[in-house]
C-alpha cells in the first residue's frame, strides 16, 4: 500500500506456504484448546447434503437456516491457494512468518478481542478434500 508500484493494481498478499483443512483445523483447536476434528465426511457427500439443506431453507421460506452451504463446502474442501507471485515480482512482498505462527496469532486476537466465543460444535468435522 506503500509502494508507488501498486497504484491501480490488484495484488494477492497472503501466504504461499501450503497448508491442509485438516492441519489447520488442528491448530486452531490446539490454540483454542478445543477437540480436534475426528469425523471425515466425503466432500461430494457433504456437497450434495448442503444443496439438499439449501432447497430445505428455501421451501421453507428461509425460517429454516441451512446447517451447511455448497459455497460452505467449496470453502473449506477445495484447494483454494492463490498465487501471491505478482506481489512478490513486483513489490518483493514475502510473508514475514510462517502460516502456522498467523494461525495461532490470528486465534490469539480472536481469544483476546471482546468477541463472544461461539458454542462449539458437539464434534468438529473435516471436509474430505476432492
Amino acid at each position: 500500500m506503500q509502494s508507488d508500484r501498486a497504484i491501480g493494481k490488484a495484488f494477492n498478499i497472503a501466504h504461499d506456504q501450503p497448508i491442509t483443512q485438516a492441519q489447520y483445523l488442528s491448530l486452531v483447536a490446539k490454540e483454542l484448546d478445543a477437540p480436534e476434528p475426528r469425523t471425515r465426511v466425503p466432500y461430494k457427500a457433504l456437497y450434495a447434503a448442503a444443496g439438499a439443506a439449501e432447497r430445505l431453507s428455501t421451501a421453507s421460506g428461509y425460517r429454516i437456516k441451512p446447517f451447511v452451504t455448497r459455497h460452505g463446502v467449496k470453502l473449506y474442501g477445495a484447494d483454494n491457494r492463490i498465487s501471491i507471485d505478482r506481489a512478490a515480482r513486483e513489490l518483493s512482498y514475502a510473508p514475514e512468518i510462517s502460516v502456522s505462527d498467523a494461525v495461532v496469532s490470528a486465534c490469539r486476537w480472536y481469544q483476546d478481542s471482546e468477541r463472544e466465543m461461539p458454542s462449539p460444535a458437539a464434534e468438529p468435522v473435516t471436509v474430505a478434500a476432492r
